[in-house]
């Protein structure tokens, strides 16, 4: 049996477009930010088929290979954020950061997309899901107070 192991090296730059950007700020720095010092993804992750994609790109290089790779980076990005995302919302946090989303559901007027990327959700539907998932109803259904 063949074990390998691949490290994904990039400047942040090559994410977010640049540096101290709305995508930098949303997105990189949080995750570079954190406690986190390393994220493995098995073979078996739907996630690892970008990455595949990029051992494979870089090795070939074919024309406009850059580009390509950083399209894989982005889609292993988010899925990335995902993983963080449910991690970082378990209960132990839960009752601070339901606290915090149904205070901004009511008391402001941020779409709830808005919200959402405010809480680092990388997904709008991802964040329904979860907000669902602990309250029993949608954000939409909280905010009008069903």
């Amino acid at each position: 049996m063949k074990c390998r192991i691949y490290a994904l090296l990039f400047e942040p730059v090559l994410l977010a477009g640049q540096y101290n950007g709305e995508i930098f700020r949303k997105y990189v720095a949080p995750v570079l930010n954190s406690e986190i010092s390393g994220v493995e993804i098995p073979a078996s992750d739907p996630a690892f088929v970008y990455i595949e994609e990029m051992i494979r790109l870089s090795s070939q290089e074919p024309q406009y290979y850059e580009i390509r790779v950083r399209t894989q980076l982005e889609e292993f990005w988010c899925r990335l954020l995902d993983k963080i995302t449910a991690v970082q919302i378990e209960p132990s946090s839960h009752r601070e950061d339901s606290a915090r989303i149904k205070e901004m559901l009511t008391s402001t007027t941020r779409t709830i997309t808005e919200i959402s990327e405010m809480c680092g959700f990388s997904s709008l539907s991802y964040f329904g899901k979860i907000f669902r998932q602990h309250t029993g109803v949608t954000p939409v259904q909280y905010r009008s107070g069903l």
